[in-house]
């Protein structure tokens, strides 16, 4: 009885350790989860602060443009009154222009142009590389509505955005539209049409903040989008987007799973080996019991059979030396 309450209680045991466990895995695969969406957004709203700041500054580049058309020239009293006649120094506005993009090495391209065509240009973009242009049309007094274009280079915001990329983190901007403007780094042709498929289903009307996931056959990305104000853009606002694989979060769940499982085994296979020896050196007890029971029974019958039959007086003497 004592034996099998003991295996009772050793299997209780480790039951109740197994469903701990369990809820413990579960508990686990959630919170891993939580946590790795809160470094996401986290993650999210820094990149769109830079995007932000940057915006700003690409707005200063644009009316740092426009002002060199709306700065008066020098000249004397008889001409003050000369400024809504005055034509564009193509010349003057070019040099300017070409000081602008060589104090900017991030900006590929600027141009002004007016509804006769362009006025002066500095720089030119690649068509079959990452960028933005970024495009504002003003009503000037004194001349025609002119338009600044300003070309970024793709290196504009992945230099400011490479910390974000260290790691599984990723981090690129695209227009609502789907246009990249920075790309995810080591993302795969599939990956990118099913983020730019994402970003479509957002809308320029959507919530500033979208979480989602991204299905990729048996690879899943957690993706997190904000919208960010960009006005000169052509395409609408932009999208920062910030993703990591799934597999991270759950190579870690299944690490620590893997932890516990173990050891649950360490556990049952160490309390079942403990049980097998008490049982086995039980179960040698008994049996030598038994064996020296018998052997006291059969000198006893001997003793016997040899005093009942032998015609002779036997005498002997116990370990007390009792006659």
């Amino acid at each position: 009885l004592a034996t099998r309450s003991h295996w009772v209680i050793h299997s209780v045991w480790l039951a109740v350790l197994a469903a701990v466990i369990c809820v413990n895995v579960v508990l686990d695969y959630f919170q891993i989860q939580a946590a790795d969406l809160r470094l996401l957004v986290s993650e999210n709203n820094i990149a769109a602060n830079v995007v932000k700041s940057e915006i700003a500054s690409v707005t200063a580049l644009l009316n740092a443009v426009e002002a060199l058309v709306t700065e008066p020239e020098v000249a004397g009293p008889q001409e003050s009154s000369a400024q809504d006649s005055r034509p564009i120094d193509k010349t003057h506005v070019a040099e300017h222009l070409y000081a602008l993009a060589r104090s900017n090495p991030l900006v590929g391209s600027l141009s002004l142009a007016d509804s006769s065509g362009p006025i002066a240009a500095s720089g030119s973009m690649d068509e079959t590389s990452y960028g933005a242009v970024f495009s504002r049309t003003s009503e000037i007094e004194g001349h025609e509505p002119l338009t600044v274009s300003l070309g970024l280079t793709p290196a504009f915001w992945q230099q400011r955005m490479v910390a974000f990329n260290a790691g599984n983190e990723q981090t690129a901007v695209y227009t609502s539209t789907g246009l990249g403007v920075m790309p995810f780094a080591r993302m795969t042709a599939d990956e990118e049409k099913a983020l730019v498929a994402a970003i479509r289903g957002m809308g320029t009307d959507a919530a500033s903040l979208n979480v989602s996931s991204i299905q990729l056959g048996a690879k899943s990305l957690r993706l997190v989008m904000r919208l960010v104000a960009a006005p000169f853009v052509a395409d609408g606002p932009l999208v920062v987007a910030t993703a990591m694989p799934d597999t991270e979060a759950l190579a870690r769940w299944r690490s620590n799973t893997l932890v516990q499982v173990l050891g649950w085994l360490v556990a049952a296979i160490v309390s079942t080996t403990v049980l097998l020896v008490e049982a086995r050196s039980r179960q040698r007890l008994e049996m030598s019991a038994e064996k020296m029971h018998e052997s006291v029974q059969q000198r006893d019958k001997f003793i016997s059979v040899l005093m009942e039959h032998a015609p002779i007086m036997v005498s002997y003497w116990d370990a007390q030396r009792k006659c």
